[in-house]
């Protein structure tokens, strides 16, 4: 489907629920990709520039379709991002070749005031795996305590991922205790160790 198929061509339409929707139904289709700088321009006009869902799937399909300069760019303009627009623009950066920034995206998050939840966790560990950021990771685990996402499955995986492969092997004995505390106490954390788990620990 093409953009302009999609959209009405009238810039201030009778019903903005009904184009907002169509919007989000358009960003969710991966093969638009081709497509994004025609939707950006599409949402500006029809004033969503500061909708922060909508602005999050395209942040999403900028990010992932390797395009982190143009998600920057659309990520300045936006006035007071959400969580899961942070969490867009640090999970972007994470499959870099610079994680390391989605460390510093993490702490500017934190500074504006925006609350992490189980997604930014996940992916600033990943980040800190990726670039051999231990002690930063073990930040972001007291964090991780903290608030309470012991038992977020992708957040405990992660945490086995940093503590057992961006060590350099140094600290597997704690990657360990993480691991068995995901089958030990099924009750107080909600969790079991799943497949990846698992192979990461072996």
């Amino acid at each position: 489907m093409l953009v302009k198929e999609a959209l009405p061509a009238n810039p201030y339409p009778s019903n903005s629920r009904a184009l907002y929707q169509q919007l989000v139904s358009l960003l969710q289709n991966r093969k638009i990709v081709k497509k994004l700088s025609q939707i950006h321009t599409q949402i500006i006009t029809n004033g969503f520039s500061q909708k922060n869902y909508i602005l999050a799937h395209l942040l999403s399909l900028y990010a992932t379709s390797s395009n982190l300069q143009q998600a920057f760019k659309l990520f300045g303009t936006i006035e007071k991002p959400c969580t899961t627009v942070w969490n867009q623009i640090i999970r972007g950066c994470s499959k870099t070749s610079i994680p390391e920034r989605s460390f510093e995206l993490y702490k500017k998050m934190v500074a504006t005031g925006a609350i992490p939840d189980g997604f930014t966790y996940s992916y600033v560990l990943s980040a800190c795996a990726r670039s051999g950021m231990v002690r930063e990771g073990e930040q972001i685990h007291g964090r991780v305590l903290v608030h309470g996402y012991c038992s977020n499955m992708f957040v405990r995986t992660n945490l086995i991922n940093l503590y057992a492969i961006a060590s350099g092997g140094d600290d597997t004995g704690y990657a360990h205790k993480v691991f068995y505390e995901m089958g030990a106490h099924p009750f107080g954390f909600g969790v079991f160790p799943d497949d990846r788990s698992i192979n990461l620990k072996i």
